[in-house]
């Protein structure tokens, strides 16, 4: 199954990007236990999902959109959604679409 994996860290005080490392791992874990294909990782460090633009999170949208993958992964909910309105956005696509939704805790969709 075509995976997309979503990261994203709020506040990297250090620099180092290890939240975005331990997402990752995690997740990849999760694929890999379930036998699906990573084919794009889309990392936001440093962002915020509450103000501000988030680039990454659009495009993740647009890979749902287009049915690029057909399975989204994320390490907690809380990474990928903060706002009612993106949560609105999300449900609607995967409603849509089908596309899983899915965190290293468990399955959403």
């Amino acid at each position: 199954m075509r995976t997309a994996l979503y990261l994203r860290v709020s506040l990297d005080k250090s620099g180092d990007g290890l939240g975005i490392e331990r997402q990752r791992e995690d997740c990849r874990r999760l694929a890999e236990q379930r036998g699906w294909t990573v084919v794009y990782e889309i990392e936001e460090n440093n962002t915020s999902a509450s103000f501000g633009p988030r680039p990454g999170f659009e495009q993740l949208l647009q890979l749902m959109e287009r049915r690029q993958v057909a399975a989204v992964i994320v390490w907690h909910v809380d990474r990928l959604l903060r706002k009612m309105t993106d949560l609105e956005r999300v449900i609607e696509l995967v409603e849509r679409t089908g596309i899983r939704l899915v965190t290293v805790s468990g399955d959403i969709s």
